[in-house]
């Protein structure tokens, strides 16, 4: 998406993915036929298989027709078919194009023309370790990140293992997602799950995303149903550290669409239902009188009360801290005079550190305004002599 859209670079780290995917329960709500309709394998994404029959036949528990059958399918819930296929005399059982092997068979019974059949597939996903090392791969990374998007659904025990390996990077935010709306649940129930999950959590370096849309693929052209952490995180990288997601001026989001075509809601809207962004979660809304999906807010996973409320907030002082730490890492093991009774710092010392600590600031911070005002200010009451440390 990012690369589609933005026309922008992306590092991957894959992950192990122990937790492998699953199917639901088949919707035969428009099935005339009184065909039993199986579908079998675990899926590799995230899809909404639908299955239309344009032509009728008689199953005879084999699963093999006694004439062929024409079908066409879909991945993400009959927005996009595929051209006619046949479910053949020879067949036992049709294979569900890019899905990862899904199958669908038919036992003892008919189909009737025009007879449709869906299921809705989860995609497989990471385990605490899985996740835990590939984390640590990038922080083991010559390459130069400041944001990373964690692509998977967590719940809490997951959000932990994220939580606990990024607390060893210093100066990295990233952006994960809580799951997507299960069938049938309500805005209130979704809520109350979300709250379950995570809401005891804080971590002024994580972002979550909640509810779901409908996005199109730059690869397949698919308008698939996923979470919007992706279109988020794409956001957040093409902009720099100080802007708001939220500002409408950059624009509506990409190939996303929260309503159906009729206008009416379809996924969360902050906008409609609002809730979620009290509970810190990232969503996506519509505004009256303006066409588009847009960030509600860039929230910050953190405690209330804390000073890091938005995405910006932390990727500012993160930009300001890289600066920094190659700044004293150049500081490192260079005499300082202090006092001899005290072991303090002498003022002369420490105002010159000062000065090029804030003349670096500056650069990073004040020539393309990012913040109102940077300043580094040491401590003068270390005693250097006993502690080898200096504060700020």
């Amino acid at each position: 998406y990012h690369i589609g859209t933005k026309g922008r670079s992306v590092v991957f780290v894959k992950t192990g993915a122990s937790t492998a995917g699953s199917l639901g329960t088949p919707d035969e709500s428009e099935f005339s036929g009184t065909g039993t309709v199986t579908f079998a394998n675990a899926p590799a994404d995230d899809f909404e298989i639908v299955v239309e029959f344009l032509s009728g036949a008689t199953f005879d528990g084999t699963g093999s027709p006694d004439a062929d059958v024409s079908y066409r399918e879909s991945l993400d819930g009959g927005r996009t078919f595929s051209g006619t296929k046949t479910y053949a005399t020879t067949d036992t059982e049709i294979t569900i194009a890019d899905s990862g092997g899904v199958t669908l068979a038919i036992d003892t019974g008919t189909t009737v023309a025009g007879d449709k059949v869906s299921v809705r597939a989860t995609a497989l996903n990471f385990n605490a370790t899985e996740i835990g090392d590939a984390i640590a791969a990038m922080g083991e990374s010559a390459i130069q990140w400041d944001l990373a998007e964690v692509v998977g659904p967590l719940d809490g025990s997951l959000y932990d293992a994220v939580e606990t390996a990024f607390a060893a990077l210093e100066g990295k935010a990233w952006i994960g997602q809580f799951r997507t709306p299960d069938e049938g649940e309500t805005e209130a129930q979704y809520l109350t799950a979300f709250s379950t999950a995570l809401g005891a959590k804080a971590d002024t370096s994580a972002h979550i995303v909640a509810g779901a849309a409908e996005i199109t693929s730059s690869v397949s052209l698919r308008k698939y149903r996923r979470s919007p952490v992706v279109t988020v995180a794409s956001l957040a990288g093409s902009v720099t550290e100080e802007v708001d997601l939220a500002d409408v001026n950059l624009g509506a989001l990409t190939g996303v669409s929260i309503r159906d075509a009729n206008g009416n809601p379809k996924h969360h809207d902050e906008l409609i239902n609002p809730g979620l962004d009290d509970a810190r979660a990232i969503v996506l809304r519509t505004f009256d009188g303006a066409q588009g999906v847009y960030v509600n807010n860039p929230n910050t996973f953190s405690a209330n009360g804390s000073d890091f409320e938005l995405l910006q907030h932390r990727r500012v002082m993160n930009r300001a801290k890289r600066a920094l730490r190659g700044y004293f890492t150049r500081r490192l093991s260079k005499p300082i005079a202090v006092n001899a009774s005290t072991g303090f710092i002498l003022e002369s010392e420490a105002l010159e550190i000062e000065a090029g600590a804030n003349a670096i600031l500056r650069g990073v911070l004040l020539a393309k305004p990012k913040a109102s005002a940077a300043t580094v200010t040491l401590s003068r009451d270390d005693n250097l002599l006993s502690t080898k440390t200096l504060t700020g």
